[in-house]
């Protein structure tokens, strides 16, 4: 699998889940459109999917075996809370708060199966998350969650 073929079953994956929280899908071309997404979307569930590159884990030019790093961005956005912070934690007019939706979401893509047919390990890491922030260090309602999956180097020219 290539990154495009596992960021289009991430986000395939995760459209009618999503969906069925009146929220929507994205896929961004770079840390920049996330921050352009998130910025377009003030108000509901936005989930984005970016590719962040990858590193060579071989010994050797011949190997060709990469960890691919994915990113998956979770968003709830709403207005001015009477209480700040109650947005995190407890639900608001029936819709999950936001840490409740980073939990389902991170669960959901590690329960993903992605093919064990020697272009992927067929397994995904979770390897963290952190709050969103702009380049002014102005922050969003948003975490940027980190995963991680092993590949091979296509050949296809």
């Amino acid at each position: 699998m290539t990154a495009a073929d596992i960021i289009k079953l991430i986000r395939d994956s995760l459209e009618p889940y999503v969906a069925a929280k009146q929220g929507s899908v994205s896929i961004a071309k770079d840390p920049f459109h996330v921050l352009e997404l998130l910025l377009l979307t003030p108000d509901g569930f936005l989930v984005v999917v970016h590719f962040a590159g990858d590193d060579d884990l071989g010994q050797s030019r011949y190997t060709g075996v990469i960890k691919l790093k994915l990113e998956v961005f979770v968003s709830q956005q709403r207005g001015l809370a009477a209480e700040p912070g109650s947005e995190l934690v407890g639900p608001t007019e029936g819709e999950d708060p936001l840490y409740v939706l980073i939990a389902k979401v991170r669960a959901f893509i590690r329960t993903i199966e992605f093919p064990d047919d020697g272009t992927t390990s067929g397994t995904i890491w979770y390897k963290g998350s952190e709050p969103v922030a702009g380049p002014e260090g102005a922050t969003f309602n948003a975490y940027r969650l980190r995963f991680e999956i092993n590949g091979a180097v296509s050949e296809e020219t």
